[in-house]
């Protein structure tokens, strides 16, 4: 523990402990002879002295207490020679200078308890501030580290969110035609890069096409069209560069562009279908990192285009449809030459509904569309086929072989009863066409 101011300063003294002790002095002097010299009794003579030095010390300290006992013996030594003249029988004895030594002995003992009491209230009052210290100090760690993990949360919750639009964004992209994956790139760039100002091209005979224009104002003169002839479709398309104005010898390719240009390929076949171009990025300058993640980006988009022309080529000899609850488009076309040219040869009915489900969300056309197939399975004949439409995926074809057109009216009333009854489809939202397709010429009679 370090030492105290009165430890340190050992011979330290109280300005007002000192004006006390004089004052003292001078009032018990007075009284003193007021009194008739404190003479109690015959031989017996009282001096307060004692009583104001233990007090001083006491109150002040040892400094003060031995100030006021000089005081007070020299004071008591004038009196002690005056009454020796006065008396020639005075005679000097222990008393004269026992008095004063009892004095000091009294003021240094009391003294010296009044300095420890004052050295170990200084030393609590030095661990009180030191504890008010370390508590301030601790409040203050506690109050940071509240804020720290306040903004740690923030930061989680702001991590977790464009995490999840970081998936939703990529989960858009799968399973769509390779047509369509440059239309949809808006909400990915978006999430992964993060850029201000952005634009998707798509690569023409013409040269490049701008089909998404983020962030562009109406002032704007970034073109719309990169021609055949120019640097930037030489280096992105020809060449297969990417093209950041953070490389030097790169900056005058881009010029007017922008800040960084990247092709989209197919790794399978190694065509360039389109760009992506950066104009401006506000967030975070362009540097090696966000190269690396823009880079990654347009290769993780070339294997999507490359899946999803895949994809549309299996499903294309697919005799199921995308959705796998009824029959692809290229199994109807097949069927239906065939199944014509039976009912041709065998005289029988060949008849056909045209289904068309309108519906605004991708999503919910899904679930309708399974739910819709559902419902109509349970009331068609067991020779029905259903097949997905050539066009729109909301269109289904129904083949129904061997029904009349009597037996196929009736069964559009049945549909029809059935779709408008509760079911989980929106009424309204469902069209039915009904076709006979073939009628045997012995049979028109009987129609």
């Amino acid at each position: 523990m370090p030492k105290t101011t009165l430890e340190t300063n050992r011979f330290s003294y109280s300005k007002k402990g000192l004006i006390q002790a004089a004052f003292g002095t001078l009032l018990l002097t007075i009284a003193h002879y007021m009194l008739g010299g404190g003479e109690l009794a015959p031989g017996i003579v009282f001096y307060g002295f004692w009583f104001l030095c233990s007090m001083i010390a006491s109150l002040y300290g040892t400094v003060e207490g031995i100030f006021s006992v000089l005081l007070s013996s020299l004071i008591y030594l004038v009196i002690q020679f005056y009454a020796a003249e006065s008396n020639p029988d005075f005679s000097m004895s222990m008393q004269f200078f026992g008095a004063p030594l009892l004095w000091l002995f009294s003021a240094v003992v009391f003294g010296e308890i009044r300095c420890q009491h004052s050295i170990a209230i200084e030393q609590y009052q030095e661990q009180l501030k030191t504890l008010t210290k370390s508590n301030e100090m601790l409040i203050h760690n506690l109050g940071e580290a509240s804020r720290t993990n306040k903004s740690l949360q923030d930061s989680l919750k702001s991590s977790q969110q464009k995490l999840e639009n970081i998936i939703y964004a990529l989960l858009s992209l799968i399973n769509i035609k390779p047509t369509q994956i440059l239309l949809s790139l808006e909400g990915a760039i978006e999430s992964i890069l993060a850029p201000e100002k952005f634009s998707v091209y798509a690569n023409g005979p013409g040269g490049l096409e701008v089909l998404i224009s983020h962030g562009w104002k109406s002032k704007e003169t970034y073109p719309l069209r990169i021609g055949l002839d120019e640097p930037l479709y030489f280096s992105v398309v020809t060449q297969r560069e990417i093209i950041s104005i953070s490389q030097p010898s790169q900056a005058t390719i881009l010029q007017k562009h922008g800040i960084f240009a990247a092709p989209l390929c197919d790794p399978d076949t190694n065509e360039v279908f389109g760009m992506l171009k950066i104009e401006e990025m506000e967030e975070r300058s362009l540097d090696s990192t966000a190269i690396i993640i823009a880079q990654g980006f347009c290769q993780f988009i070339g294997h999507v285009y490359a899946l999803a022309r895949s994809y549309q080529e299996a499903l294309k000899g697919s005799i199921y449809a995308r959705q796998r609850k009824v029959h692809s488009d290229a199994l109807y076309h097949i069927l239906y030459r065939y199944l014509l040219s039976l009912a041709k040869q065998l005289r029988f009915y060949l008849a056909s509904f045209h289904v068309v489900l309108r519906t605004s969300s991708e999503n919910i056309f899904f679930s309708e569309l399974h739910l819709l197939v559902d419902v109509i399975k349970k009331i068609l004949p067991p020779q029905a086929l259903i097949f997905q439409g050539k066009g729109p995926s909301n269109e289904l074809n129904i083949l129904l072989p061997g029904l009349t057109p009597r037996q196929m009216e009736a069964l559009e009333i049945q549909l029809n009863k059935t779709l408008h009854e509760p079911s989980g489809i929106s009424p309204g939202k469902v069209y039915l066409t009904r076709k006979m397709d073939y009628i045997p010429e012995e049979l028109h009679a009987t129609i």
